[in-house]
């Protein structure tokens, strides 16, 4: 074979090897690293009556958890709130207790005890069913929320009763003070027709029946009967 004709083949079969092999691709570039949001912490608390407390040093939320299928969050009255001093908790309630009472009274079963904490939230600007955060509120605002309710039970009917009782020379009417002595025998668990009662007042007054007393004997006879409720309950 002439050296021709071998250069001849060698670069036909070189052409042919490159011709064949794939063309370099560029170099592909690095994925940039994904970014992930950071999440914010959150706190669980599971169970029942559990706590936790947030807040600086110098304002501190505590909350309860009360139930495990329906929880509710309760937020607990903070130091120097209404809520927090056991005393002023009593007397705001035992007011509830006395305007309910008293309402209750004259309206009988159309009386909806819930009622005076609805008008209690609207007079302070709140929502009918947020009436309790008064409990959240600094021990200063206690006198309003008091007056408040004292100027509501001395406008109820019995509350205007026992009011005028208080002033001098006022003079409760024979009915009333039927009710008084009713009253007062049954926290003493006496039975006002009994020989035992009736010899009481007989002792007492000179008189068995209570209708055959004048107005102030009937007056001094109910006087009785309350100093011994109080002696009973040591007052």
């Amino acid at each position: 074979m002439k050296e021709e004709d071998k250069e001849a083949i060698a670069r036909l079969i070189q052409e042919t090897s490159e011709s064949a092999l794939p063309a370099n691709e560029p170099s592909a570039k690095p994925k940039a690293p994904r970014s992930r949001k950071k999440k914010e912490p959150v706190i669980a608390v599971n169970g029942n009556g559990n706590q936790v407390a947030g807040g600086d040093i110098n304002n501190t939320t505590h909350i309860r958890v009360a139930g495990s299928s329906r929880p509710k969050i309760e937020v607990l009255p903070p130091p120097g709130s209404i809520g927090a001093n056991p005393l002023l908790r009593v007397r705001i309630d035992d007011l509830f207790k006395q305007i309910n009472d008293f309402r209750h009274k004259r309206l009988g079963k159309s009386f909806r005890f819930s009622g005076i904490h609805g008008d209690l939230a609207k007079a302070f600007g709140l929502k009918s069913k947020e009436w309790r955060q008064i409990w959240l509120w600094q021990e200063s605002r206690a006198d309003e929320v008091i007056a408040w309710l004292e100027a509501k039970r001395d406008n109820t009917q019995q509350g205007r009763i026992e009011k005028a009782a208080r002033g001098e020379g006022y003079r409760h009417t024979r009915p009333h003070l039927f009710r008084i002595e009713k009253e007062c025998l049954e926290k003493l668990g006496w039975d006002g027709s009994s020989p035992e009662v009736r010899a009481m007042r007989y002792r007492m007054i000179g008189k068995e029946s209570r209708a055959d007393m004048s107005y102030n004997e009937l007056a001094r006879w109910v006087a009785y009967v309350q100093e011994e409720v109080k002696r009973f309950h040591g007052e």
